[in-house]
């Protein structure tokens, strides 16, 4: 099992660690986003519906492109393809 991860578990966590540390101060932005899609959730309503899904949208399109194809890619070849398709769905979110 060991030969099908071609890094050590310290590498991976150093991934995230790399990840957070190029993020900091995002985190504050994304949490009020999401307090921002709780207060939506919770008026209800088209308006806030399309915000919501706009907010879902965008945090879907940046996972893929900042997360998978700017830091795990370097881990792993696949990462690039699910970056694309994890773009893809935000798109389709909005659609």
């Amino acid at each position: 099992m060991d030969r099908l991860i071609p890094f050590t578990p310290d590498v991976y966590v150093g991934m995230f660690a790399d990840f957070n540390t190029a993020f900091w101060p995002g985190h504050l932005i994304a949490f009020g986003l999401i307090w921002a899609m709780i207060v939506c959730a919770r008026r209800g309503g088209r308006v806030n519906t399309g915000v919501m899904l706009a907010l879902i949208a965008g945090f879907w399109i940046w996972v893929g492109y900042e997360f998978h194809i700017e830091h795990y890619a370097q881990l792993n070849w696949a990462a690039i393809a699910f970056g694309w398709i994890f773009i893809a769905q935000g798109l389709l979110i909005l659609v």
